[in-house]
């Protein structure tokens, strides 16, 4: 996996006021996961940040995906056949003295969303996505729902690869129709071509009004 991601996470301060506190997920942040459940179709990573650079408590954002590699169409109809899509987003949050001022101590913050199938993706392809996409995760012990803004999204589950390359990709809705490169391409040449055309006819035009030289009157 690789994507950037900023956590917006509504807290209560001490003055019973409702705040933001947005949240960035750093790049030095550290992964483990599951590769393989008992029942074989389910996956999961986590990345995990401390809150704060001196702090012990880890920050933690989970995905677990589901696979549906039957003959048939999953049971909730969402995930199609030789397919995987992301079934669960969960996050925990440690709130620190910078990201949530006045924040009462307390426990930790929790957000989950679950029971989806976002991004179904065939089998042996890579989901990728560059626009920035909200999820909001509405379970969750905030006031109010957590966003996550997820954004330049690459993602594989259930690989079949060995090495660290992403398999085929499979582009989002969102990034639009992506045009080949041979396209502007061979528009540039067109037109070069097109330039170089008109001034030799331009050249040879002059040259042939020069001999000509000037006519009787």
């Amino acid at each position: 996996m690789k994507l950037g991601a900023t956590f917006v996470v509504p807290y209560t301060n001490t003055n019973s006021t409702v705040k933001n506190a947005t949240l960035t997920l750093p790049s030095n942040a550290t992964s483990n996961g599951t590769c393989m459940t008992v029942d074989g179709e389910h996956q999961a990573i986590t990345l995990n940040w401390p809150s704060t650079p001196e702090s012990t408590h880890f920050n933690h954002f989970t995905m677990v995906f589901r696979k549906n590699d039957s003959k048939s169409e999953n049971a909730e109809g969402t995930i199609g056949k030789d397919q995987y899509a992301v079934a669960e987003m969960a996050l925990t949050v440690h709130p620190d003295p910078v990201n949530f001022p006045d924040a009462p101590s307390g426990p930790t913050i929790q957000a989950r969303m679950g029971n989806a199938a976002f991004h179904p993706t065939n089998l042996n392809n890579t989901y990728t996505c560059r626009s920035e996409e909200e999820v909001h995760l509405n379970d969750t012990t905030a006031p109010q729902p957590v966003v996550a803004r997820l954004r330049n999204v690459q993602m594989e589950a259930f690989r079949q690869k060995t090495d660290d390359s992403f398999s085929t990709a499979s582009y989002c809705s969102a990034d639009g129709p992506l045009t080949s490169d041979i396209v502007p391409i061979a528009v540039g040449c067109a037109l070069a071509a097109l330039v170089v055309i008109v001034l030799i006819a331009y050249l040879i035009g002059r040259r042939r009004a020069r001999q000509r030289g000037y006519q009787s009157v």
